[in-house]
């Protein structure tokens, strides 16, 4: 509204002199060239009306994530970096650096506290031990489809999370998360259908109460680690099995270790871009404004990547010679109503109200 303000003022201005100019036209020659310069000068700038984003400070903004460039975070990454370098000219570089290259999550996170880093994507389980609020994407089987956890999470549940992060020091610029298709899956060497199928497997997990929690509460023994290690522990047989979105399993081609992908679809995947709260209150009005509109503007094409990806994972995976397994409806239920058995636990820490939020939205797709 303020920006349709501004342009209405300015065609009225802009009305204003091209009257005066016609009263005065008989009396006037044109314009000498020294004052009709700087005017041309402006315009080859920036068009009448926009901002010119090429003016002001350098900026380098480090983009840290611990995942490959063609997952999520990554690819979000590298086209944040493209659309800045094009609007400013290069005067806001966005270095990007995947695979855990300047930190594991965790230090990652401190980076961004510190100001050392500038932004990173993190998975809402690495943020748990700074606001409780974010632990709720993290309750299994909390949305019954993609087009339930959006709706949530570009709404007021997500609003809020994003909000309660910045006395960590972290402002939340948005999410990278699928349309409908982002879901956390099971991937094992033993063909699972229902959770007694876990029989205490050793159940690689991120650092996260709930995480172990539920996995527990399914069957498995969960075992904490970085995803860094991953790969070399099920290689080696440390731990038996893991749980990922498909961008993950394809990223780091852990069906090359496992020979089973179970669809338990147990959480759906949403990671807050977060950047630096130090560093975010240096830059301009002007420069906030523009890093929030390009991550808004390209929100919509990365989401469909993401679900692209998740498509094309599969056939990766299967092709390579891994086995998809397709929960039945009753199979499913099994899973469902064990993992929604620790709700009570935790609902004090997520928050009864979005907890109730979060399945009301999801019963209107049920």
């Amino acid at each position: 509204m303020k920006k349709f303000k501004r342009t209405i003022a300015f065609a009225l201005a802009m009305a204003m002199m091209l009257a005066l100019t016609a009263c005065g036209g008989g009396a006037s020659s044109a314009p000498a060239a020294s004052s009709a310069a700087p005017a041309a000068s402006q315009s080859e700038a920036a068009p009448s009306g926009e901002v010119d984003y090429t003016q002001g400070d350098p900026i380098t903004i480090k983009y840290c994530t611990t995942t490959a460039e063609t997952v999520p975070s990554g690819h979000f990454g590298k086209t944040m970096a493209a659309r800045l370098d094009e609007l400013t000219g290069g005067r806001i570089k966005v270095e990007v650096y995947f695979n855990s290259e300047m930190g594991n999550a965790s230090e990652l996170l401190e980076g961004l506290q510190l100001g050392t880093v500038e932004m990173t994507v993190s998975t809402s389980a690495n943020l748990g031990g700074f606001t409780e609020a974010v632990s709720l994407l993290d309750m299994p089987y909390l949305f019954s489809c993609g087009q339930a956890a959006t709706e949530a999470m570009d709404g007021e549940v997500g609003d809020e999370i994003l909000a309660e992060l910045e006395s960590s020091g972290f402002h939340g610029l948005g999410w990278v998360t699928g349309n409908t298709e982002l879901w956390r899956l099971l991937t094992a060497n033993k063909e699972i259908h229902v959770p007694s199928d876990l029989g205490g497997l050793k159940l690689r997990v991120m650092n996260n109460a709930i995480h172990e929690k539920t996995w527990n509460t399914l069957g498995a023994s969960a075992i904490p680690m970085a995803f860094s290690e991953l790969y070399a522990a099920l290689q080696n047989g440390t731990v038996d099995a893991q749980e990922n979105p498909w961008s993950n399993i394809q990223g780091s081609k852990l069906y090359e270790v496992q020979k089973y992908i179970i669809k338990t679809e147990h959480s759906y995947d949403f990671s807050p871009i977060l950047i630096s709260k130090v560093f975010w209150e240096g830059l301009s009005a002007q420069d906030q404004e523009l890093i929030q509109m390009v991550v808004d503007e390209i929100t919509p094409s990365e989401r469909e990547y993401v679900d692209q990806l998740q498509y094309d994972a599969e056939k990766e995976a299967t092709d390579y010679g891994a086995t998809i397994i397709e929960l039945t409806d009753e199979e499913k239920a099994q899973w469902m109503e064990l993992g929604r058995s620790i709700y009570d636990e935790f609902a004090d820490t997520v928050g009864q109200d979005r907890l109730d939020k979060c399945l009301e939205i999801s019963a209107k797709y049920e």
